[in-house]
């Protein structure tokens, strides 16, 4: 039988092991249960590996552009400055962690399809990248807490999470995404929920009495930052720019050089700018490859969804929402980053020096989808004003919630990254902190965490959602008398200008 176990440990080793593997296996499973012909099968399965091969490399990149900045940044402020960037800390993470959560990955959604069919909860989540990116945060934190040797522990429990917090935030956030679709067709399955809500909620506070958002009309010349791998690539020169020319005014003149291995000044200054354009386009070839595996994967867990869970709503990702606020995309993206700003400020006056918290630098790709989804949210509460705070808020979360999630991730807070949108940090905090306690108490207390985020779900969609609340019914009030008060003057003008006529004739 020795043969047996040779051809067993080389399956288990050379190809479930790799991550680029499994998930060509994974979608070549998911074609074939939607009963796709031969060449359908092994043409989707081969590209979703590229497609993860392809994310690999781009990681290689931008953590070579990353590295210098964060070693810069350690001259000049002596803190660590971490950039979030949830496709790179991804692609990090997979070579330790690689075949583990795919194996969280794979459970957990069958898990949230036990959930969707079986619950009240009829949501399925189908942001592909943001399961991946998710089941690699909770494989890291259960690791880090369970420690070695529990491999087989860490996928069962992650799973459990990992099912459970994709159907439970699509249902929280759904009376806000039902206020701006203005149907119940679809819900957000985007791991940036909790930045959503506080959105959502900060608009109805302060823009009772304010306008849309789309009643304004931007320059032309700031139209290219709808476009995130120009407003990513332009923010990290900016970024790049700022520490560069600081450290040559703050640390020695060699020290500074050394960090580039520059000649002079000059030729530092522009390896700072080449970096800093490095990254824009380690981050264009990573979403290539997400996009590539996501073009095959997406596809397979979908058709699967729809025989195992009918009549349930997708949990699409979060574009989705921009063509209902395409200005208020732009206002929260620079709200969000104005908030990571003040936030960074904060870190590194307060909370940096007292508490050991890292520096988390504004990272364009989360601030750009995140922030624009928040401005969206923000706008359908609270109009103008509830885009700008509600980006703001988002931006405020997601820089400090990723310091706080680096004290659970154990040797990736020195990956110069880290999962930069909101549910990363509070879940993974919160589960990290939980598993830290060790022994059978760890599994209960994460078992239990699964446990409540269900139930308070449950009855949040049945006294909530399924009554139809409404967030921002106030505003709506308003809006409605507005409009009624604009007609009524509209109209007395066309009564004026019909009177004005009628009188002119009868003279004549």
């Amino acid at each position: 039988m020795e043969w047996l176990v040779v051809i067993l440990n080389f399956i288990g080793q050379q190809i479930l092991n790799v991550p680029a593997y499994l998930i060509g296996i994974i979608t070549a499973i998911g074609l074939m249960a939607l009963k796709r012909n031969s060449g359908q099968v092994i043409g989707g399965a081969l590209k979703a590996a590229l497609g993860f091969l392809i994310l690999g490399a781009g990681a290689n990149v931008v953590v070579g552009s990353l590295d210098p900045l964060g070693r810069l940044i350690l001259e000049v402020t002596g803190a660590q400055g971490v950039i979030p960037t949830n496709e790179v800390i991804t692609a990090i993470a997979q070579e330790q962690f690689g075949a583990q959560s795919a194996y969280v990955l794979t459970l957990g959604f069958l898990v949230m399809l036990a959930l969707a069919r079986f619950t009240p909860l009829k949501y399925v989540f189908l942001t592909g990248h943001h399961m991946v990116f998710m089941a690699t945060m909770l494989t890291v934190v259960l690791s880090v807490g369970f420690g070695d040797g529990a491999s087989w522990l860490v996928v069962l429990i992650g799973a459990l999470l990992l099912g459970v917090i994709m159907v439970v935030m699509p249902a929280f956030v759904h009376p806000w995404t039902k206020k701006i679709t203005g149907n119940d067709t679809i819900a957000i399955g985007h791991f940036g929920t909790l930045g959503y809500i506080a959105a959502g909620a900060a608009g109805q506070v302060v823009g009772r009495s304010s306008k849309s958002t789309e009643e304004i009309k931007f320059p032309q010349g700031l139209k290219f930052l709808r476009d995130s791998m120009v407003a990513t690539s332009l923010s990290m020169v900016l970024i790049y720019m700022v520490f560069a020319v600081w450290g040559l005014i703050a640390l020695p003149l060699q020290d500074a050089l050394d960090i580039f291995g520059s000649a002079d000044a000059g030729a530092f200054i522009m390896a700072a700018f080449a970096q800093a354009l490095q990254f824009g386009v380690g981050v264009a070839v990573i979403l290539y490859g997400v996009r590539t595996v996501l073009g095959e994967l997406v596809p397979a867990f979908q058709g699967i969804a729809e025989k195992v869970v009918p009549g349930a709503r997708p949990a699409l990702d979060i574009p989705i929402v921009f063509p209902f606020g395409a200005n208020a995309v732009l206002i929260g993206f620079l709200s969000s980053f104005a908030g990571g700003l003040i936030a960074l400020g904060v870190l590194a006056v307060w909370l940096n020096p007292v508490f050991g918290l890292a520096l988390i630098l504004p990272g364009m790709v989360p601030h750009f989808f995140t922030g624009g989804g928040a401005g969206v949210y923000g706008n359908a509460t609270g109009g103008r004003l509830g885009a700008m705070i509600g980006g703001f808020v988002n931006g405020v979360i997601i820089t400090i919630l990723p310091a706080i999630l680096l004290l659970v991730l154990g040797d990736f807070g020195f990956a110069n990254s880290t999962f930069g949108d909101a549910d990363f940090g509070w879940f993974g905090t919160l589960v990290g902190v939980s598993v830290g306690v060790g022994g059978g108490l760890a599994v209960v207390l994460a078992i239990l965490i699964a446990v409540v985020l269900v139930s308070v779900a449950i009855v949040y969609q049945i006294r909530v959602v399924d009554k139809g609340w409404v967030p921002g019914a106030k505003r709506d009030v308003w809006i409605a008398e507005e409009k009624a008060a604009e007609k009524a003057v509209l109209d007395a003008e066309k009564a004026r200008r019909r009177a004005e006529k009628e009188a002119a004739a009868e003279a004549v």
